[in-house]
């Protein structure tokens, strides 16, 4: 009794996996317990042997060794390894290479019936006929077909991943990943996301840009342009500004027009000196954006300063449709 409670237990955990776990995206198949092993124990941490069953054929079965590992820390998903020569490899390996080494096959000269018959007897011959397992836990790719998604819902999905929110500071983080309120990392950072596949980034980085509202204070906004490049500021929609009470001095030392600086003649201190003249490249890279808002936080501004630096503001980017105040 206690050994079947054990394979029951077992093969529940084995169900959490295959439901939520780092799956091949090509393995499609099943596993079961081998019934009746002498003196085996089935708990989590420790060598199982079990029977992998691959679809992609009538009868194409084998005996291997896991162990299965529960959830730990803040994961809520079960971890597997495979038993390899003299080693431990992961599930998600293990069972990729077992594609792969059947893809082969069909594409070489053997005939595909033969092979399916040979891989038939030979599972008979050590496991016995195929019968029905109630046991048996299916495998199979989790959510492979994201890619023919809607490229909206995708994003959608892609932005849930890496905590984006509309607000972010470039200066402070990845570009387009913003602070997050609740204090909560995002569970994927950025730069993974843009490993996934090269196909998507042509799409995802384009709707990064285009969808997030950029903050900056008094320093980065240069940094920011020269950084992404002529491609991605074309794309860029909303910017938002907080200067505080140094808006209007910010504004005549960096982005106005030559008279309005050379009438002011506002004292520049930079490190290294050099740096007093980058606002002829700010307001370069400035004129290439055009942009549905342009945000300005007032707090800490001075009323009678807030005219001068609207008109600035609205003449040192290529076009502005609406200039607000928050």
């Amino acid at each position: 009794w206690l050994r079947d409670q054990q394979r029951r237990d077992f093969v529940e955990h084995l169900r959490c996996w295959s439901s939520d776990h780092d799956s091949s995206v090509y393995f499609h198949g099943a596993i079961s317990v081998v019934p009746h092993v002498p003196g085996a124990e089935m708990k989590l941490g420790m060598p199982v042997r079990c029977i992998i069953t691959d679809d992609a054929w009538t009868d194409a079965r084998r005996k291997i060794v896991i162990r299965l590992f529960p959830p730990c820390g803040r994961s809520s998903t079960y971890r597997m390894v495979v038993l390899s020569g003299s080693g431990w490899m992961s599930s998600r390996d293990y069972l990729s290479r077992e594609h792969f080494a059947r893809q082969h096959a069909r594409t070489s000269k053997v005939r595909l019936d033969r092979l399916d018959r040979s891989l038939r007897m030979r599972s008979e011959r050590m496991l016995g006929s195929r019968g029905a397992d109630r046991d048996s836990v299916s495998i199979s790719p989790l959510f492979h077909p994201f890619p023919r998604l809607p490229v909206e819902l995708q994003q959608s999905i892609l932005g849930e991943a890496v905590g984006k929110q509309r607000a972010c500071w470039p200066n402070r983080e990845s570009p387009a990943v913003a602070r997050n309120s609740r204090g909560r990392s995002p569970t994927t950072s950025l730069g993974t996301l843009f490993r996934v596949s090269k196909t998507m980034n042509e799409h995802l980085v384009p709707w990064i840009y285009r969808t997030s509202d950029f903050h900056f204070g008094h320093v980065g906004f240069t940094n920011f342009l020269w950084q992404s490049g002529p491609a991605r500021r074309r794309l860029i929609r909303r910017l938002t500004f907080e200067w505080g009470g140094l808006a209007l001095l910010h504004c005549v030392r960096w982005l106005a027009p030559d008279p309005i600086l050379n009438l002011f003649q506002p004292r520049v201190d930079t490190d290294p000196r050099g740096l007093q003249y980058v606002w002829c490249q700010i307001q370069e890279l400035s004129l290439e954006l055009h942009l549905h808002t342009v945000a300005l936080d007032v707090g800490g501004v001075p009323p009678a300063d807030l005219v001068l630096v609207a008109r600035i503001l609205l003449s040192v980017f290529g076009s502005i449709d609406r200039l607000v105040f928050v």
